[in-house]
Formats: C-alpha cells, structure tokens, sequence
C-alpha cells in the first residue's frame, strides 16, 4: 500500500507576492520602512520589501523586480541610493 503526500515547498508568502504588485521601500530609517511595510501590506494589495542599506539596494531591487520603487528623498542621502538606483532600473 503507498501512500502519496502533496507538499508544497514555497512559502505561502511567495505564491502571493507574485500576484501582487511589488513595491521596494529604500530608506536608511528602519523605523520608517518598516512602517511603510506594515501600511501597505496590512492592505492586502501589495508585497513590500524593505532596504535600509544603500549599498545594497541596486541588488535588492535586481531580486525583487519591484513594479515601484519608493527612494530615500533627502538631499543627505548617500550617493547610491534611492533615485540613482531608479535611474540604472530604467
């Protein structure tokens, strides 16, 4: 007698992000995209994904493939980050 046992091995979390449109929040303010994240995600229509680390955020973006990409705004910001990352995903 066999038995057959149907796993799914991707997160529940991952089938929903691609349906959803993606959207990359980058900030150095942890306190800032993570509020951004829990806002937008509590509405059920989007999958956020948070990037506090400019030198990162062009790799975050190339993984994510985000439909919208929310950059750092102050004019402080460092070199790298926000809407230079913008400008290279066109």
């Amino acid at each position: 007698m066999s038995t057959t046992i149907e796993v799914n091995l991707l997160p529940r979390a991952f089938e929903e992000a691609k349906e959803k449109p993606r959207i990359l929040v980058i900030d150095d303010n942890r306190d800032f995209t993570y509020s951004a994240k829990l806002g937008l995600e509590r509405t059920g229509r989007y999958s956020v994904w948070e990037e506090n680390e400019p030198a990162t955020a062009d790799r975050t973006a190339q993984r994510v493939q985000p439909d919208l990409i929310r950059p750092h705004s102050r004019e402080n910001c460092p070199a790298r980050e926000g809407v230079n990352v913008m400008r290279e995903r066109r």
